[in-house]
């Protein structure tokens, strides 16, 4: 029996001291734990902006980080969307410069700058400052960043993947969030002006921009005032004043292509050069439509009294799938290129802006923050001949038979069908010795009679 009492004794003391020993070690690792490096601790930070990466090679969807001094290098001195326009990630992004909306200059985005990513459209593209949403600028929901301040930023980030799920419909193309450096102090002013090697589209920028701190750098103070001016880049008749590059390239029907399934591997347009609108020419292309008339793409000789055929250049296409309505060189190109005015163009651009924000510190866990911005954005186009005409039957001009400048052999046609009228499409103005003298001549006597 003491036997036994003494093995179970022994027994007891081993399972003791394995148990001291099993709690000894739990406790030198977690002293271990206790003793590394606390900079090893990934950092956590709550932003209301879910475009938190600065370097986008890390983020979990594609981001592009750049800061303010990386988009000048891409266009020094242009506006922050013209910068921004040069990032392949942005198509089609309308711009004062351009008129607004695809270069027009009309409806209700004229006169701003509104970013557009992927070629999907400013209403898809959403546009953040310090990720909060601003109030658009247009009937479309779009926000017109030429009057975000420049001066103060510190960088612009852009989602194009992703963000849709976080932010909504207007996020499908993706999100831009231009960050705010809202704790700068000091002072500092940029004026900058330019000018084309063709003496035109002279440009100013001016911006200032301040910013200081108050209790203990509790609470900061910014605030900056821009202004730009850009001249008018105008486009010119004369050959001799555009870019010696200038072929008027444009897209065309490739002649090979026959159907996705008839002919999979050719494109179903291609570009060529010379390319300008089969619908229309400056001495008005007949295209009444009343059955027999023998006249249908006829136009008038240059003095007006006469018919002659139109002739078409080569790559026609006014019908079909893949048409684009016009054509490329041939003998009528050189009307074209009389009576239009083409080559790079720029708006007339005048712009300024203010921007205030106040930001506060209330303790390390709450930031209050308010802001402020007003601006102004315009853009023109000066001294750009009016299209006589839209290319088409619907805007197409009618001229009636009692027109007593009608060639003879038109006059006999007319006659002859019991038309009481024939519709013609005209665009541009060739100029004679007095500027406009040829094409009102022209316009004058084929119309006169139409009041």
């Amino acid at each position: 029996m003491n036997t036994l009492h003494n093995q179970h004794k022994t027994r007891m003391k081993l399972l003791v001291v394995a148990m001291a020993s099993t709690f000894a070690g739990l406790a030198g690792n977690y002293a271990l734990a206790a003793e590394e490096d606390p900079s090893n601790i990934e950092e956590i930070q709550v932003t209301g902006s879910r475009i938190r990466a600065v370097d986008g090679m890390t983020a979990p969807t594609p981001v592009t980080a750049l800061t303010i001094g990386e988009l000048s290098d891409f266009n020094p001195g242009g506006t922050v969307a013209a910068q921004m326009d040069q990032l392949p990630q942005f198509f089609d992004t309308a711009t004062a410069q351009r008129g607004g909306l695809g270069g027009g200059g009309i409806s209700t985005v004229a006169g701003g700058s509104y970013l557009n990513l992927r070629g999907m459209g400013s209403n898809r593209t959403l546009v953040l400052v310090d990720g909060t949403r601003v109030a658009p600028a247009d009937a479309q929901g779009s926000v017109n960043v030429d009057i975000f301040p420049s001066a103060l930023m510190q960088r612009v980030d852009v989602v194009t993947g992703g963000a849709s799920a976080a932010y909504g419909a207007d996020a499908v193309a993706g999100v831009v969030n231009f960050i705010l450096d809202r704790e700068f102090e000091g002072l500092k002013a940029s004026v900058s002006t330019g000018i084309t090697e063709k003496m035109d589209g002279e440009n100013y920028n001016f911006s200032l921009a301040g910013g200081k701190s108050f209790m203990d750098g509790r609470l900061h103070v910014i605030a900056s005032a821009e202004a730009r001016q850009i001249d008018q880049i105008g486009v010119d008749k004369d050959a001799k004043n555009r870019l010696d590059n200038w072929q008027d390239w444009g897209l065309v029907r490739n002649p090979k292509w026959v159907s996705a399934t008839a002919t999979p591997t050719e494109p179903q347009r291609i570009t060529v050069p010379y390319v300008f609108s089969a619908q229309q020419n400056p001495q008005g292309l007949l295209i009444d439509t009343t059955a027999g008339f023998r006249y249908r793409n006829y136009t008038f000789t240059d003095d007006g009294k006469q018919l002659r055929p139109y002739a078409f250049g080569d790559y026609l296409s006014i019908a079909g799938a893949g048409a684009q309505n016009n054509q490329s060189g041939g003998q009528e190109y050189k009307y074209f290129d009389q009576a239009s005015e083409r080559g790079p163009r720029g708006f007339d651009v005048a712009q300024h802006s203010f921007f205030g924000g106040v930001k506060f510190d209330v303790n390390d866990k709450l930031t209050l923050t308010a802001q402020a911005a007003a601006g102004r954005s315009e853009s023109n186009l000066y001294g750009q001949y009016a299209n006589m005409a839209i290319a088409g039957a619907l805007y197409s001009y009618k001229i009636y038979r009692e027109n007593p400048y009608l060639p003879a052999e038109l006059a006999a046609e007319m006659d002859r069908l019991k038309m009481p009228m024939v519709r013609m499409s005209t665009g541009g103005m060739i100029e004679g010795p007095v500027p406009g003298t040829y094409g009102l001549k022209i316009f004058l006597r084929m119309c006169m009679a139409a009041a």
